[in-house]
């Protein structure tokens, strides 16, 4: 993943932590002294609140702690993980530009896709000039690479 896309889920798992923190909170309120947790929706919601952040929690502490982060690849030989990519679909008038990142990347910004997606795995390896069949939408195209340029992120 990009730095950017790092910082980002750090951010989302301090607020997920909060967010925990105060399921807890809530679990504790609800069940109260007197209170039947038997029959008690406040505490329900509290559970389900506490055990979706806590999976969620666990989702980003289990993806930041295996990150690799990518930086802007260089070298234009061959399309890989860090370039950016023009292509130009057959039938279509302006070419598109990707950059190729991870799986988490992919959506942050405009033409960031990810290197596991149809179009990304299909461009992974290629050159200038190669043509290759892409299923966009459940459509399958060709694609002429254009250019590869070198990746322009941080």
């Amino acid at each position: 993943m990009t730095l950017a896309t790092k910082q980002r889920l750090e951010k989302e798992l301090q607020e997920s932590k909060l967010k925990l923190a105060n399921a807890l909170k809530e679990i504790g309120e609800a069940a109260g002294n007197a209170s039947d947790w038997h029959d008690n929706a406040a505490f329900d919601q509290a559970n389900v609140d506490h055990d979706v952040n806590a999976s969620w929690t666990r989702s980003l502490v289990a993806k930041l702690r295996n990150t690799q982060i990518i930086k802007p690849r260089q070298e234009t030989d061959k399309i890989d993980l860090g370039n950016k990519v023009v292509i130009l679909y057959e039938g279509a008038i302006e070419p598109e530009t990707y950059t190729l990142l991870g799986g988490d990347d992919s959506g942050t910004k405009r033409g960031w896709i990810s290197h596991t997606t149809p179009l990304g795995s299909m461009l992974l390896g290629r050159s200038e000039g190669e043509v290759v069949d892409v299923e966009v939408g459940g459509t399958k195209r060709k694609a002429k690479v254009l250019k590869i340029l070198p990746g322009d992120f941080e």
